[in-house]
């Protein structure tokens, strides 16, 4: 009777390895073979591979407006092409991966959140000395304060 072994995979699953390369290669080819000006200032954030690997979920963010995204996603679809092919040569696959573009606005929202705070803190000073019902914060003893 046979034993079949069991592949084992350190922390990573194929996909998840499959999408970090597809990532690497994605932003590589922006940052350093396409001369398209809509794709300035265009980050590749993540990566997401289907089951079969047959579809690659590309995020990508860049600064500006409403505009300045659409144009940027403009300019992935027209270079969509060449990027599969540079996705191509660097993973050997049966089938290269469809890529499709995805506006990842996490930094947006996290540069609103941070707005948000400022301006909660700008309204509502915190006084440092006091806690939320006025009383006087004391800090902790230091080891040396202790001892004596």
């Amino acid at each position: 009777m046979s034993r079949k072994r069991a592949k084992k995979y350190v922390g990573f699953k194929r996909g998840d390895r499959l999408a970090s390369e597809v990532q690497r290669v994605v932003s590589l080819a922006i940052a350093q073979e396409m001369d398209d000006p809509r794709l300035a200032g265009v980050s590749v954030t993540d990566v997401e591979m289907n089951a079969d690997n047959s579809i690659a979920k590309v995020y990508f963010s860049t600064l500006g407006g409403p505009e300045r995204v659409q144009e940027a996603e403009k300019g992935l679809r027209a270079g969509a092409g060449f990027l599969r092919h540079k996705v191509g040569q660097a993973v050997r696959l049966v089938t290269t991966p469809e890529l499709r573009f995805y506006f990842d606005a996490s930094l947006e929202n996290a540069a609103h959140m941070n707005e948000l705070f400022e301006k909660i803190h700008a309204e509502h000073p915190a006084d440092d000395d006091t806690d939320d019902e006025g009383e006087e914060i004391h800090d902790a003893p230091s080891a040396e304060d202790r001892r004596s």
